[in-house]
């Protein structure tokens, strides 16, 4: 089964508001909590019966693969499947909820496969100990996914989604906006991502931490933000016709950007950079490329764990 995996990045909930992002509230009781039925195989993965919210997932006793992804921090592994329709997106976010130092970390794919990471996989392990991680995909055609959770011991809880552009508001989970309707323009566009253009300077507006919630831009623009290191990733998309483009990176008061500043430029929703610029380049600095036509991506991350980096992209 062919498959778009339109991507991941990385969730870390405590660096903007969480009723932004994670809406739903853990239940108190565990005994309450919805449940996610897991496997210790992919084959045997169970189908979960359509979005879940905040399920509670004891992963303690759960077998672990010793050659799972490199990516994985080796702890127990479960997994669950999710039944999806060829253009749905789909969001998965897992949480240590009661920040006991678990370090999950997330895959899905679009089939079991014997190889330890299938063509197709994604996986999510970025932000370390105490921290979430979450992702996205959209399905090109009808079929399984699979989804694989870890954590070094203990339990997490586990949302799975399925956000609907234009049926708000308010916002779901794994959306920057949502006004009712799919019609740019607005300050919300046809994918129910925030629209920053028509404002002087604009400051980036959280969430958009994953390419399908990026900022909307128009060039030329200005735009500032804040980097709050390794998972505060802002994500920022637009149009180009093609051609020459140049996109300048300096620090908020408009000075050279710090060394651990870095910004990508991605083609569409994929992790494929085509420029990047920054994470130790010396002295001022940009992109200068003749870039393809069509909706770009602009990546902007510190590689420093500290927050409060602030930076201004100039987009010409």
């Amino acid at each position: 089964m062919r498959a778009l995996g339109v991507l991941l990045l990385l969730a870390g909930c405590d660096l903007f508001p969480e009723d932004l992002y994670m809406h739903d509230a853990a239940p108190a009781d565990r005994a309450s909590a919805p449940t996610l039925a897991i496997a210790e195989t992919c084959a045997e993965a169970p189908l979960a019966p359509g979005p879940v919210t905040n399920a509670y997932v004891d992963l303690s006793t759960s077998r672990h693969d010793p050659d799972a992804c490199p990516d994985a921090p080796g702890g127990p592994e479960a997994w669950f499947a999710l039944a999806v329709r060829a253009g749905e997106r789909w969001h998965v976010h897992v949480t240590d909820r009661n920040r006991l130092g678990i370090d999950p970390s997330l895959r899905v794919l679009p089939a079991c496969a014997d190889a330890v990471c299938p063509a197709g996989a994604l996986t999510m392990n970025e932000c370390g100990v105490g921290q979430d991680e979450h992702l996205s995909f959209v399905a090109e055609t009808d079929g399984t996914w699979r989804g694989a959770l870890e954590a070094q011991g203990g339990a997490v809880d586990v949302l799975v989604n399925q956000p609907v552009c234009g049926n708000g508001p308010p916002a779901e989970h794994a959306e920057g906006c949502d006004d009712g309707n799919r019609v740019g323009g607005d300050g919300c566009d046809a994918r129910c991502r925030v629209e920053l253009e028509g404002l002087a300077t604009p400051r980036e507006r959280e969430p958009n931490d994953d390419p399908t919630m990026a900022n909307h831009v128009v060039a030329p623009l200005v735009f500032t933000g804040e980097a709050g290191g390794r998972c505060d990733v802002d994500y920022f998309t637009f149009e180009h016709v093609g051609g020459p483009l140049r996109v300048g990176l300096t620090a908020g008061d408009g000075s050279c950007a710090e060394p651990s500043l870095q910004v990508e430029l991605l083609q569409g929703e994929t992790s494929a950079a085509l420029e990047r610029l920054g994470a130790g380049d010396p002295g001022c600095g940009g992109l200068a490329l003749d870039a393809p036509a069509g909706e770009l991506h602009l990546r902007v991350r510190a590689a420093e764990t500290a927050p409060g980096l602030t930076y201004r992209v100039a987009l010409e």
